[in-house]
């Protein structure tokens, strides 16, 4: 049961990177700017995603941004995944540098 459940949200952490980077893209954000995806990493109870990401210029003014945009990142996010409950996400600066 301990390996379905991790590779559950293995998969589900993999559609949120995919999706999130989709949408950031989509969007060409003059505010949020050139960012990538690196990672996304959900807690066990899945009621969180904390979504990793770098910025390629102005990191302070494109993170703000992409906090103010959470919200309709969410909505967009849900459209398109479906899941019984829709974890909150919490977006953080990748200081470690991974692009996985």
């Amino acid at each position: 049961m301990h390996d379905h459940t991790d590779r559950r949200n293995r998969r589900i952490e993999t559609l949120f990177k995919e999706e999130i980077a989709r949408i950031l893209s989509a969007r060409k954000d003059p505010d949020i700017g050139f960012v990538t995806v690196t990672r996304v990493e959900i807690k066990k109870d899945r009621r969180k995603i904390f979504c990793y990401v770098r910025f390629l210029s102005n990191e302070e003014r494109g993170f703000s941004a992409l906090k103010e945009a959470k919200g309709s990142i969410k909505t967009e996010i849900a459209r398109s995944i479906s899941l019984r409950f829709m974890p909150d996400i919490e977006f953080r600066i990748d200081e470690e540098g991974y692009l996985n």
